[in-house]
């Protein structure tokens, strides 16, 4: 991935550093160091390591899109509960190519590790409570998109749908995520979720500390 990008002010990661900057240092972290679990989860889940790859790239590029909500007009550090938009943003994506994920995590599909990754990606170090239905509206091009080049036709398709979104109905989605993760899950499940979120997370820290300014 190029890091050849026009950066907007209007839309923020965090203090000083630009949304599309960290998404995209993110996400390629996430291509690079996450070619071992692509691999795992491709063989498990009985797909194409490029199609994983291509998945988590954009799980990668998606993570903190909800920052990039109206709500959040002329932030420079806070955004409460942005996954849930965030979550919203991919699953009115996933849903226009046809992947059909499961809010509720019972499809056990990529569809379905993908979402809860973006969902779940600051379940660990956060005291949840049940978020009220939220959609997306961005205030700033999502160009972060213009930047990936997948290497599937699905990952081609996400892309485009991706680059496309104007406005997201608000979902429960993110919620009911949340009410799930509490419970028993399929072991296949929860161990690939895991691995994701290890990868998004560990990348995630690296980018922030390593561009932030406070």
């Amino acid at each position: 991935m190029s890091k050849d990008l026009v950066l907007s002010v209007d839309c923020l990661a965090g203090p000083c550093e630009p949304l599309e900057k960290h998404s995209v240092e993110v996400a390629t972290c996430v291509e690079k160091r996450g070619q071992l679990v692509a691999k795992k989860i491709a063989r498990v889940f009985g797909a194409s390591e490029d199609e994983v790859l291509d998945l988590m790239v954009f799980g990668a590029l998606a993570h903190d899109v909800g920052k990039s909500d109206i709500t959040f007009k002329g932030s420079n550090g806070f955004y409460p509960m942005h996954e849930a938009r965030s979550t919203a943003f991919v699953l009115y994506v996933f849903d226009k190519a046809g992947l059909r994920p499961s809010c509720s995590l019972e499809g056990r599909s990529l569809a379905d590790l993908v979402l809860a990754m973006v969902a779940l990606h600051h379940y660990s170090h956060k005291d949840y409570r049940i978020s009220n239905p939220v959609g997306l509206t961005p205030r700033c091009p999502l160009n972060w998109f213009l930047d990936w080049a997948p290497k599937t036709q699905l990952g081609r398709r996400i892309r485009e749908i991706a680059l496309s979104v104007r406005d997201v109905s608000e979902t429960q989605c993110h919620a009911d995520i949340i009410s799930t993760i509490g419970k028993p899950l399929n072991t296949k499940l929860s161990m690939a979720v895991s691995a994701l979120l290890g990868v998004l997370g560990k990348c995630d820290v690296e980018v922030a500390k390593r561009n932030r300014c406070d």
